[in-house]
């Protein structure tokens, strides 16, 4: 009875979520090492005669096993969590309004920074993590496309902002008599402005 466990509790082991090749091939290394002898983990094959023969059902190798497979199962959350922010992000757009009728601008970059700011502190925290080596290139590059679109959106939000706000102020004709320069520099800004809309 306490053989069959052991055999049950590997067959789990190896059925665990995220057991990729890599895994497989550091598993059977330090196998052989404690068994003096050569072993193939074939995850297909895992019936109770293959796994007497391989003699994966002595404790120690048991154990190691178990280890693999843990470690496979928190990189595996990892993974899974960055899938889990790539579909946040591309539900994230910059979507447009009429601003007075007249031409489009962004809205709704405050919704879309709230789901930036929680995708990065997700990466922030998986970056902490001691199982997160196999992917710290992927956590390293959406970490660096995340903290670009967050400043992106906080610089916009405040040009379009005093945009908005200078806006009625130069469009006034007594404005435009008194303050002539600086409402040519304006209308140079609007120009630009309105230009990067369209384009977008």
């Amino acid at each position: 009875m306490d053989r069959l466990k052991d055999f049950m509790s590997i067959i789990i082991a190896l059925k665990t979520k995220g057991l990729e090749k890599r895994h497989y091939v550091k598993m059977e290394k330090e196998l052989e090492e404690e068994l003096v002898r050569e072993i193939e983990i074939v995850p297909h094959k895992m019936d109770l005669k293959y796994l007497s023969k391989q003699g994966l059902h002595k404790q120690n190798a048991v154990e190691i096993i178990k280890k693999y497979a843990a470690v496979a199962q928190k990189e595996y959350a990892i993974k899974c969590t960055l899938d889990g922010i790539d579909s946040e992000i591309s539900n994230c757009f910059l979507k447009y309004i009429l601003y007075r009728g007249e031409f489009s601008i962004f809205d709704g970059i405050e919704f879309d920074m709230l789901t930036f700011s929680d995708c990065d502190m997700k990466i922030a925290t998986l970056q902490q993590s001691a199982y997160s080596k196999h992917y710290e290139g992927r956590i390293s590059q959406v970490g660096k496309d995340i903290k670009y679109v967050i400043e992106f959106y906080k610089n916009w939000r405040l040009i379009t902002k005093w945009w908005a706000y200078l806006l009625p102020i130069f469009e006034q004709e007594d404005i435009q008599k008194v303050m002539p320069a600086k409402c040519e520099q304006y209308a140079e800004v609007d120009t630009q402005y309105r230009k990067i809309l369209n384009e977008a």
